[in-house]
């Protein structure tokens, strides 16, 4: 029985190489002659995903995008441009050709086109402070407890329409007037993105102050966007195929913490706006 799976495996292998040759083979014919380099850009400031550390963009989400175009043997250049709301702006003008990653919004699907293969998972988590633990098995847990969100979060899986009307929540600005609330016992628990909470908890060396509960709130998934004005689009279908292929070979497996591990050795953001 054994030698079966590993032929089974091998040829699985091969099947993969080949198929990532072939769309390969096929990106010239299908990229625009005006697309000579793609030019990628991201949030600069949600690590591990993506962060500008002074001198380049980087992160799991540069990293999937740069091994997808390396692997089709696309040019393509890193570009830092500024903040999350400038990076749109020149996407949606076509100055940017691709940005790595986001969640999929109706407003930002009339300016960026999607594939079908996620680059990777963003979970969204309850925090607490280790001093005042509680037991939670799920949302209807959190109903007879303080809670806080940052203004204008939005979280997907159905729990958007499901709190409003059974938590008792404050919405506060950003990240540090979350876990201040938190650390004062305002609120009994916070609700972040697992990575963006870590990253600041690394950053503010409090992550012996504050712990993750399980299970998730919600997973959203983050997608590789293309700029629908841009002459590289037409790339989209053999990227969106490339990523596929290498997702189901395991090359970004634990990439976002990976990057995390990055981050705890120089968590700092610089952003020259």
């Amino acid at each position: 029985m054994g030698l079966p799976e590993k032929g089974n495996g091998l040829n699985l292998h091969i099947r993969s190489i080949v198929a990532s040759l072939l769309v390969a083979a096929c990106v010239a014919a299908r990229a625009d002659p005006l697309c000579r380099k793609v030019v990628i850009s991201a949030d600069p400031s949600y690590p591990p995903l993506h962060w500008y550390d002074g001198n380049q963009l980087q992160g799991a989400s540069i990293a999937i995008a740069s091994q997808v175009f390396s692997a089709l043997r696309v040019p393509y250049e890193v570009r830092y441009v500024g903040p999350l709301k400038r990076v749109l702006a020149l996407a949606r003008a076509g100055k940017i050709d691709v940005v790595a990653t986001l969640k999929i919004t109706p407003e930002r699907q009339t300016f960026l086109a999607f594939g079908h293969n996620m680059a990777l998972t963003n979970p969204v988590v309850v925090f607490i402070n280790r001093d005042h633990p509680f037991i939670y098995h799920g949302w209807n847990d959190l109903a007879p407890l303080r809670g806080a969100i940052a203004l204008g979060n939005v979280f997907g899986g159905g729990f958007d329409t499901y709190w409003p009307s059974h938590l008792k929540i404050t919405q506060a600005g950003d990240l540090n007037q979350l876990f201040k609330l938190l650390a004062f016992a305002r609120v009994d628990y916070t609700i972040i993105g697992l990575y963006p909470g870590l990253a600041w908890l690394v950053e503010q060396k409090k992550e012996g102050q504050f712990g993750v509960l399980q299970p998730y709130v919600t997973t959203s998934n983050n997608f590789v966007a293309f700029a629908r004005a841009s002459p590289c689009m037409r790339l989209l279908p053999p990227f969106d195929q490339q990523l596929g292929i290498m997702q189901r070979q395991g090359r970004f497996d634990h990439l976002s913490d990976r990057y995390l591990d990055v981050w705890r050795k120089h968590p700092q953001l610089q952003q020259n706006f």
